[in-house]
């Protein structure tokens, strides 16, 4: 689901967010080079690796438009946060990482996701997603951009990328494949 911010617009900082007590903020060179996002990309994650989910949205097409952030809500492992901050890094867009050192839960995680988004289009997604194609993106931009009206573009997923397992089985049972 991707939502339109409903106040008088996104912040225009280019800086990079600032930090809350207990976090650290880690973001790329483009961060700064793309201050005005298509749209912002908003991961929470607790103990998941958005390593393969960063790599195929860079891969995407508009990649270069948009900003993708990640909220690590307290995973406390120190080889997640850096493979996590590699991926940040080499993110062909803007990226960046806030890790917590504490877990503070979902609602509070997607709260400071769209508290530091820049853009006045947001779409959530879960570390453990990967896009379809290349087109992902370029698909909600569009969207975004055709429709001055639209307020909210809902998508839905699908299991194109997933291995079947018991931690997905309901995803596969509502899924058409």
């Amino acid at each position: 689901m991707i939502a339109e911010r409903l106040t008088a617009g996104a912040p225009s900082h280019v800086a990079e967010p600032e930090a809350l007590p207990g976090e650290r903020v880690v973001c790329n060179e483009h961060w700064q080079q793309i201050a005005a996002p298509s749209l912002s990309v908003l991961v929470p994650n607790y103990r998941d690796r958005p390593a393969k989910l960063l790599e195929t949205l860079s891969d995407c097409i508009a990649a270069d438009q948009i900003e993708v952030v990640i909220y690590d809500d307290g995973s406390d492992m120190q080889d997640l946060t850096e493979e996590t901050c590699v991926a940040v890094q080499q993110f062909r867009g803007a990226a960046c990482l806030i890790s917590a050192s504490e877990n503070r839960g979902r609602a509070f995680g997607r709260n400071r996701l769209e508290h530091v988004a820049r853009s006045d289009w947001m779409v959530f997604l879960d570390a453990d997603m990967v896009p379809d194609d290349a087109s992902f993106l370029q698909r909600y931009i569009e969207h975004i951009q055709s429709d001055a009206r639209a307020a909210m573009v809902v998508g839905g997923f699908s299991l194109q990328q997933a291995e079947e397992t018991p931690a997905n089985q309901l995803h596969w049972a509502q899924c058409e494949v």
